[in-house]
């Protein structure tokens, strides 16, 4: 017996929590005979280990750009600092 990882994925992806949880809940509920429960398991726990980490990456990704987004705004207070000075010392020795 194993898990529908693509229909997990697809409502993973979709949003659909409940169902993704009704869909594993039913798996691991499943009446197995004893020789298949543990192989049954530890295919759960592989997929539960392959979503976690795409979800990680994913996650690593968007942290990765919001930083860089981060860093584009950083750099532009600085040059735009950098010219008031400017403007301000202009200014100054006009006077």
């Amino acid at each position: 017996m194993e898990i529908d990882i693509q229909k997990l994925e697809e409502l993973l992806g979709a949003g659909k929590r409940e169902e993704a949880g009704e869909l594993i809940k039913a798996f691991v509920q499943k009446d197995l005979p004893e020789n298949e429960k543990g192989a049954a398991l530890s295919n759960f726990a592989l997929v539960y280990l392959d979503l976690t980490n795409r979800i990680n990456e994913r996650y690593l990704g968007a942290l990765k750009d919001a930083i860089d987004a981060m860093k584009a705004v950083n750099k532009s207070e600085k040059e735009t600092e950098e010219k008031i000075k400017i403007d301000e010392v202009r200014e100054s020795l006009k006077a």
